[in-house]
C-alpha cells in the first residue's frame, strides 16, 4: 500500500490507477481482520489464527474483485475484449473457459500464495521488528534524569 502511494508521487501510474486500487483494496482485506484478530489478544495463536483469516478474506475479496470489477476494467483501460483475457488464461489451464472459472482457477491461488507468504514472513519477523515500531518515531523513549542543585 505505502509502495503504491511512493510509486503514484514519484512515477505516473500505468493502470489509470486500477492497478493500485485493487493492491490497496486486496491488502486491505488481509490486513484488517488480521489485525483485528491479534488486537484482541497479542499471542502467538492470535497470530496465527488472524493471519489465517487475513489470507482467507483476501483470497476471497480478490477472486470477487477480479471477476466483477477489475478485469473487465483492465479489459476495458487496455481496449480489449474480455474473451481475450480469458484466451490468454485458457492456454495456460485448458479448465479456464469464462470470468469465474479464470478468478478460481487463476486469480484465487496467487492469492492464497501471497496471502500464505505475507504470513510466514509476517510471523518470523513481527517480534523481532515490534520494539522499532512500537518506538516514539525513530527514537526509543528514554527517562530524562533531572538534577535538582541546591
Amino acid at each position: 500500500m505505502l509502495p503504491d502511494v511512493l510509486k503514484l508521487l514519484f512515477k505516473s501510474t500505468s493502470t489509470a490507477f486500477v492497478g493500485e486500487l485493487a493492491n490497496f483494496a486486496v491488502g486491505c482485506s488481509f490486513i484488517v481482520p488480521a489485525s483485528i484478530i491479534y488486537l484482541f489478544k497479542k499471542t502467538k495463536t492470535n497470530a496465527l489464527v488472524g493471519s489465517v483469516t487475513g489470507t482467507i478474506c483476501m483470497t476471497v475479496f480478490g477472486t470477487a474483485f477480479n471477476g466483477i470489477y477489475l478485469l473487465p476494467k483492465f479489459a476495458q483501460l487496455y481496449g480489449m475484449p474480455l474473451e481475450q483475457l480469458i484466451e490468454m488464461g485458457t492456454k495456460i489451464n485448458a479448465s479456464i473457459t469464462d470470468v469465474t472459472s479464470f478468478v478460481i482457477m487463476a486469480v484465487a491461488p496467487l492469492n492464497l500464495i501471497k496471502g500464505t507468504a505475507v504470513s510466514v514472513i509476517t510471523l518470523l519477523v513481527y517480534k523481532k521488528l515490534s520494539p522499532i515500531l512500537k518506538a516514539d518515531g525513530y527514537h526509543v523513549r528514554t527517562k530524562a534524569k533531572t538534577s535538582v542543585n541546591a
